[in-house]
């Protein structure tokens, strides 16, 4: 009984605070909101653009043809640190003149920081549940915002080919070497298996009829050409099992270099919007409002318990 009668009393004691006060809290709310009109309308305007994108499941082209689906987490995640990539930063700082935009002194040493902090604070890549990429710019100049989302689409493929060919290109220029040794060798092989076949149908000595020993160093000489032949036959098979394997590996290495790999999947691009998402005047109100009457309530109850105690002590 003695809780819910000091309940109810402190309930009367904050509404008759309020209404003591009722004129001073209007007045400190009401000029709140409209210092924070004023500000907002002097904060500079920034325009929101977006686009979405889904990676591929592979990168290879003839992989995406049998099973042409959306990637998943692993890929959107891969694709995501493309796009977050410094070349990308690059790309986009140079075309769009960020450093100008953002107004940046370069003769200050971290403005390669601060430029860095402000790209990522203004432009985001993130992943939704469905595992597409949705690539924002949220900038002052609208049709910039959506210049700036659509040359990273335009780019990210260009981007990913560079980055995964460069393996592609590895290997080609590897196995492209070891191909033309190799070839070189079984080349070599076939001309001397050439030479030695012409030797022995065309026998470079004159059989002459009263001279037997003649005849025998022509056949020794035949028997000694046939063995060397048929060791350089066998080691031409040999060579020629290897050169075919290595063929394989290189016109694979090749074609993979050559041909395109996958481009990502572009569900939208980006659309200029002339509707601002910041400065809110909606939520400056509502903030600067509620901060007023917490901030008054604050101090006018400070002032009435320093009355309070002066008056105790002066009694």
């Amino acid at each position: 009984m003695n809780e819910f009668t000091n309940e109810k009393k402190e309930s009367v004691e904050l509404i008759r605070f309020f209404i003591r006060h009722f004129k001073t809290i209007v007045i400190a709310v009401l000029s709140s909101m409209l210092i924070s009109v004023v500000v907002t309308f002097f904060i500079p305007k920034e325009y929101l653009a977006y686009g979405t994108i889904f990676p591929t499941s592979a990168n290879s082209l003839e992989i995406t043809l049998d099973n042409p689906s959306f990637g998943y987490d692993v890929e959107a995640d891969r694709l995501i640190q493309i796009l977050e990539s410094k070349e990308m930063q690059q790309i986009i700082m140079k075309k769009f003149n960020l450093v100008k935009y953002y107004n940046l002194d370069t003769t200050d040493d971290s403005w390669k920081d601060d430029l860095q902090k402000k790209y990522f604070e203004d432009i985001s890549f993130s992943r939704n549940i469905s595992m597409s990429i949705v690539i924002s710019a949220r900038l002052q100049d609208p049709e910039m915002a959506a210049a700036v989302v659509n040359t990273i689409i335009d780019t990210i493929n260009p981007l990913r080919e560079k980055v995964i060919k460069k393996n592609f290109e590895n290997a080609y220029l590897s196995f492209q070497k070891e191909y033309f040794d190799k070839k070189a060798e079984v080349d070599t092989l076939t001309q001397k298996i050439s030479q030695m076949r012409d030797e022995i149908k065309d026998p470079q000595m004159i059989i002459l009829s009263t001279q037997q020993t003649n005849l025998n160093m022509m056949s020794e000489r035949r028997y000694v050409n046939s063995t060397q032949l048929e060791l350089a036959i066998n080691q031409y098979m040999f060579e020629q099992a290897i050169l075919n394997d290595i063929a394989k590996r290189y016109y694979k290495a090749k074609y993979a270099w050559e041909r395109p790999i996958p481009s990502v999947y572009v569900l939208d691009r980006a659309a200029v919007s002339h509707k601002k998402v910041y400065p809110s005047y909606t939520l400056n109100l509502l903030i600067s409002g509620f901060g007023a009457l917490i901030l008054c309530w604050i101090l006018l109850f400070l002032k009435d318990k320093v009355k309070e105690i002066k008056k105790s002590m002066a009694s």
